[in-house]
């Protein structure tokens, strides 16, 4: 393997530590003692071109424990989930685990994608689609969401959420609530910042379709592709564990449509079976990164082509740097009418902070 590679995966491990997994004590760890293992960082290369090589590392290896693999891991792993805090360095259990198991691992990271379907987004998607129908003042909107693995943040509103503040004494007032309170998915998300979006309303939408797009949407009712999406959250996250099950029990009952198909390259297709008369709103939470250059500028292809036959926009919830950024850009007449950062975020739907005035 070439010392460029292997550099280039050790910067992706470090940068991981400090920002993707800071809130994560085990895979903070483990990323600050891969950046300097010659050996993990070349089982990692086998990872598939644009897939984020530390998110799917750590996925592999839980999904492996949670098939049932025998390993010392398993119990640090199994503490960790009952709220248990980590004592001893797991870095040398974790490295062994992955060398005695190193064929299983790499064939998974050569044939798997990373698929985070994090339902606390949803907190962004409402803000930023409300946003949208106030600047557009039209009320019919319909929905596709690219990369969107299982499809649960399509059922935004079958989920209950709060937006609440911090007040100067330490407790917490709810600013907005919206969507069904009764329901087993209930989201809480902080709201920074002295801006309030749409003052002391959010109200629901009047989304009239909606569906996902996916290279390889799971099936709700393979057991196996339920436990690779339980794999995506670290055993030390297990709220949001729950909260994936419970959003998982939901979506077997609404199954929106998500097609298996490349965005980049059917993305115009798909768009032209939506209805022609609704504010058309294509939607993406940390999809973009997942993208190698050349998919990249094909997707974007695909957004000058949809331009010439109807106006739409994008929301996007992606990486900027070492920043979580809500943005909203609008195609109209044609052409981008330029991107508009609306907030700073959270990766998955702890706090927001509105950035328009």
């Amino acid at each position: 393997m070439e010392a460029t590679q292997l550099n280039c995966l050790s910067k992706h491990f470090e940068q991981a530590a400090k920002v993707r997994f800071k809130n994560s004590v085990l895979y903070k760890r483990l990323c600050e003692s891969i950046t300097q293992d010659c050996t993990l960082l070349s089982l990692v290369s086998f990872t598939r071109a644009g897939q984020p090589a530390s998110y799917l590392l750590f996925a592999v290896v839980y999904y492996l424990i949670m098939k049932g693999i025998s390993h010392p891991l398993a119990k640090i792993y199994r503490n960790l989930a009952a709220g248990r805090k980590l004592e001893d360095d797991p870095f040398p259990i974790f490295r062994d685990f992955c060398l005695q198991h190193e064929e299983a691992v790499r064939d998974i990271l050569s044939t798997r994608l990373v698929q985070t379907n994090e339902v606390g987004r949803t907190a962004y998607l409402r803000i930023g689609l409300k946003q949208l129908q106030k600047l557009a003042g039209r009320k019919k909107i319909s929905v596709i969401e690219l990369g969107a693995s299982a499809g649960l943040n399509l059922s935004w509103d079958q989920y209950g959420l709060q937006f609440l503040r911090r007040q100067s004494n330490g407790e917490w007032i709810v600013v907005w609530k919206v969507g069904n309170m009764e329901s087993s998915v209930l989201l809480r998300c902080e709201l920074r910042g002295d801006q309030n979006p749409f003052g002391n309303r959010l109200g629901e939408l009047e989304v009239v379709e909606r569906l996902g797009i996916d290279l390889a949407p799971p099936d709700l009712d393979s057991a196996d592709d339920v436990c690779w999406l339980l794999a995506q959250i670290g055993p030390d996250q297990p709220e949001r564990a729950r909260r994936l099950l419970a959003a998982l029990e939901l979506a077997c009952e609404s199954r929106w449509p998500v097609i298996q198909a490349d965005a980049t390259v059917a993305l115009n297709d798909i768009c032209a079976t939506l209805h022609r008369d609704t504010l058309l709103c294509i939607v993406c939470s940390h999809f973009l990164h997942q993208l190698t250059e050349s998919s990249r500028l094909q997707l974007e292809t695909q957004f000058y082509k949809l331009a010439l036959k109807r106006d739409f926009a994008i929301i996007a919830q992606e990486w900027f740097n070492d920043k979580v950024l809500l943005t909203l850009t609008r195609w109209r007449g044609g052409r981008s009418a330029g991107e508009e950062v609306l907030a700073t975020c959270e990766s998955y739907g702890e706090w927001i902070e509105w950035q328009v005035i």
